[in-house]
């Protein structure tokens, strides 16, 4: 299990890497000012703050924030699929398995939504796996 939690935060990593260096400086700015805004907002919306993102994204940095998105989305579905054959699952990858939390988010089509999810590194395990008993 470590080996594919290590595969997996390689793969973000380098995801989060290739949106990152997308960005113009002027898009880079914008960004953290957004991640610091919902930081020390009352009641964040990180909805508002993806739209603000998103409409100011130029259509390249959408489309390489995307296609990343993309990428991660793929290349973890691979990883999770490879861990669990090597585990015995005889359950195909096309069977009915719950997925993470925002996964079924409207994300392939919102750049900022996108942007801000490769920016801001998780905190903690994810909600989905249960720690201790």
């Amino acid at each position: 299990m470590a080996q594919v939690r290590a595969q997996l935060d390689q793969v973000r990593a380098q995801t989060r890497s290739a949106a990152l260096n997308a960005l113009t400086p002027a898009s880079r700015t914008l960004l953290s000012q957004v991640v610091g805004q919902l930081a020390v907002a009352a009641t964040p919306d990180v909805n508002a703050a993806a739209k603000q993102l998103d409409s100011e994204l130029s259509p390249r940095e959408a489309k390489a924030i995307l296609d990343a998105q993309n990428t991660l989305e793929t290349q973890t579905q691979a990883i999770i699929d490879k861990a669990r054959a090597a585990a015995g699952d005889s359950a195909g990858p096309d069977q009915n398995r719950p997925r993470p939390p925002g996964a079924d988010d409207q994300t392939q089509n919102d750049a900022g939504l996108a942007l801000l999810r490769l920016a801001v590194p998780p905190m903690g395990p994810p909600r989905f796996i249960r720690m201790g008993s």
